[in-house]
């Protein structure tokens, strides 16, 4: 419905969607904006039109897709307000209207040149509804010779704004998923009853990238809560362990101590370290010295099994290819364990694992990516990786932007579509890949997908004193500043409530859906 100003609550969002003219931001902050925009409203009238033809009890090959033609955003063979099908959809988002009028005369210059999509009908569809001027123009352009062929029309908001009130709720919960850029907004949005929009979106990135796995662009980030998932101790449970380890051998007399004591030994030498997984685990390279890579292995496999992981079998399933497909196109991971090459093997699937610049898989292979080395449960260890555990293996690997696993991460950063499980996304050496990568694609909004854990209520404290509403808003701003800041690294992110829901999340992924 309309407000006292004449604007509609969509175009109220489309005008929020950019940061104001007053937001003291540098060029490639405003570019990027832009961009992440676009993205969004692109993707909301993809949306829009898959649920108005839902709605209407149409096979799901109806449904409106990604268009491989021409110039086109989508195109659909049903036909949508009396448009006789094909139907073609150009989609423009302008951050002002001075590019309107030009904007009409080049849609038909470029019919000029040729269309090859077969389309009946073509829709331009923009952020902006057109002024009067270019409207004129538009009627102009659209009228000779286009006669009966080939049907021009040009929907902006109002256009969109009819179709989602044929949808009702569902069409109010699509318009409340165009997060807009300012913070404060997006928060005011949030506090008023929105809490809930990231649900519909994950179902959305979960149906995108099971269409990016379906054309073979899929490629696997894996932190450290994959490999937990699967019995391997923490970062903090490992160095403590070893750190146990250096003891034994540099004192005996101390590991004669109750276990309370050897625990006490222990805390105390982290705190030594200033509390440094970094500092702390170069220690222990050089106490360990010849036993450390035997005494990692020992440590993080003593309690690992595969059997215990749906996280590692639900990714191995991804990875395993449908008829005739490629399935996953690579995996990168941050651990050290072969634990997802033994599901793989378990379910028959052919890998490759890479852990320096002198192997590659051939392309008959997945290829798993460790880039911070390998320390296989069985086998030797090969001794020229660099194994990233410690301040110079961090060092070497991320002072020169040309290793191997820089080049490699970038590339598939630039060239598919990303998903990062059991990673916090806190890395700044991650951080500062994605945004090279990032900005090599300037003109393209977030497509990689992190998994992430939502706050939950444990995580603000047991205040009596903080009344509902404050832990909205905290809650709220939280989670938008965590959606801008990995949006700007080209991210989106998909929250889930709890770990156990990583699997069916994973499985969506497979299926194109999230089952209840």
């Amino acid at each position: 419905m309309p407000d006292a100003g004449g604007q509609t609550d969509l175009q109220k969002r489309l005008k929020e969607l950019l940061p104001s003219d007053n937001d003291k931001l540098r060029h490639s902050e405003r570019r990027r904006a832009s961009a992440t925009a676009g993205f969004q409203f692109e993707m909301f009238v993809s949306e829009l039109l898959r649920l108005h033809l839902r709605s209407r009890d149409l096979p799901s090959e109806t449904s409106v897709v990604t268009s491989e033609l021409g110039h086109y955003d989508l195109i659909t063979d049903t036909s949508i307000r009396d448009l006789p099908p094909p139907i073609a959809f150009s989609v423009k988002f302008f951050r002002n209207s001075s590019h309107l009028n030009q904007m009409a005369k080049s849609v038909w210059r470029d019919l000029l040149r040729g269309d090859d999509s077969k389309a009946r009908s073509i829709v331009l569809v923009t952020n902006l509804q057109p002024s009067a001027r270019a409207q004129q123009v538009f009627d102009q352009i659209r009228s000779p010779g286009s006669g009966e062929r080939l049907r021009l029309v040009w929907w902006g908001p109002k256009d969109l704004e009819a179709l989602v009130s044929q949808l009702g709720d569902a069409g109010s919960e699509i318009v409340n998923t165009l997060h807009v850029a300012d913070l404060g907004a997006a928060i005011r949005n949030a506090i008023r009853g929105d809490v809930d929009l990231w649900k519909a979106n994950r179902e959305r990135y979960v149906s995108e990238l099971h269409d990016s796995w379906k054309a073979d662009e899929l490629v696997f980030f894996l932190g450290a809560g994959v490999s937990i998932d699967a019995g391997v101790p923490s970062w903090k449970r490992l160095l403590s362990e070893l750190y146990g380890a250096l003891l034994e051998e540099a004192s005996p007399d101390l590991y004669s101590l109750s276990s309370e004591s050897r625990a006490q030994a222990v805390q105390l030498l982290l705190k030594l370290q200033d509390n440094s997984p970094l500092l702390s685990a170069r220690t222990l390279r050089s106490g360990l010295r010849g036993r450390f890579e035997d005494s990692v292995r020992k440590v993080i496999y003593k309690k690992a099994s595969v059997e215990d992981s749906q996280q590692l079998l639900s990714i191995a399933r991804l990875c395993d290819p449908p008829r005739g497909r490629i399935g996953a196109r690579a995996v990168v991971t941050y651990n050290f364990d072969d634990l997802l090459e033994q599901c793989l093997s378990k379910l028959n699937i052919r890998y490759f694992s890479v852990n320096s610049g002198s192997v590659r898989a051939n392309s008959m292979e997945l290829p798993i990516y460790h880039v911070h080395g390998l320390i296989p449960q069985r086998g030797a260890l090969d001794e020229d990786q660099v194994l990233v555990f410690s301040e110079e293996g961090y060092h070497t690997a991320y002072n020169n932007p040309y290793t191997w696993s820089n080049v490699v991460q970038l590339n598939l950063m630039t060239q598919h579509t990303c998903v990062f499980v059991g990673l916090s996304m806190t890395d700044p050496n991650l951080r500062r890949l994605l945004e090279i990568a990032s900005d090599a694609q300037s003109d393209a909004g977030p497509r990689h997908v992190a998994l992430l854990r939502r706050l939950a209520d444990k995580d603000l404290g047991d205040d009596e004193e903080m009344s509902s509403k404050v832990a909205e808003g905290i809650s709220a701003t939280y989670h938008l500043a965590w959606e801008r800041t990995l949006g700007e690294l080209g991210v989106r992110i998909l929250w889930f409530e709890d770990f156990s829901e990583i699997p069916g999340i994973l499985k969506g992924i497979r299926t194109g859906f999230l089952e209840d």
